[in-house]
């Protein structure tokens, strides 16, 4: 089983935040929780999958402690602590998330080696819909670099990821928001039925790739 099959749409976008912040080379899409994060210097795979300016998008492997462990804050604090898990049960969810060869995958968003964003592809994120996958879950950009476009940026690599990293030519993903994510593909599906207690009606969303 999964660690969490619920909320995939307040964990891409929570409701209670500005959605489209324009900096200086983007628009972004982000998320308003807000804590204090040391930020480590990390070493990590050298694939240059997207690049603007000193920013990078890679896919995550072998990624060292400290890194594992600030990740694991950032989804503990988000999530984690409210669905009655310890920061122990993210962390181990975290790195058996981080394959290469099947989902899931995990990518981060580097500013130069200073780790700022990540997201996942994984298999199942909406316990009543067992039938479609992949999905995105955990689209995070740390505090500090919100509104600068870097959540802009993971969003529009989530296409090339998914062509390059996995078999799969369409992936899904469920929210509340509506006229935010058809900007970066995505196609609307139809209303749909979480059975989550938080706000059961929302919107069932697809990316088709070539």
């Amino acid at each position: 089983m999964l660690l969490h099959t619920a909320r995939i749409g307040s964990r891409l976008l929570p409701e209670a935040m500005p959605i489209i912040s324009l900096c200086w080379y983007g628009a972004s899409p982000l998320f308003w929780r807000v804590y204090a994060l040391h930020t480590p210097r990390v070493s990590y795979d050298m694939t240059e999958d997207i690049k603007r300016f000193d920013m990078e998008i890679q896919l995550l492997k072998d990624i060292d402690d400290a890194t594992l462990d600030r990740m694991s804050v950032w989804l503990y604090n988000w999530w984690g602590a409210s669905e009655n898990y310890s920061l122990d049960a993210v962390k181990t969810y975290l790195r058996h998330g981080m394959q290469t060869q099947h989902l899931p995958v995990t990518f981060g968003c580097f500013e130069g080696k200073r780790l700022v964003g990540m997201y996942q592809l994984q298999w199942s994120d909406l316990f009543v819909r067992p039938d479609l996958y992949p999905w995105l879950a955990n689209v995070y950009v740390d505090p500090a670099y919100r509104k600068c476009g870097y959540g802009d940026a993971m969003l529009k690599s989530v296409g090339a990821m998914l062509k390059r990293y996995t078999s799969f030519r369409e992936c899904y993903l469920y929210t509340t928001h509506t006229s935010l994510y058809e900007k970066y593909g995505w196609q609307f599906v139809s209303e749909i039925d979480t059975y989550l207690p938080e706000q059961r009606m929302q919107r069932l969303y697809r990316l088709s790739i070539n």
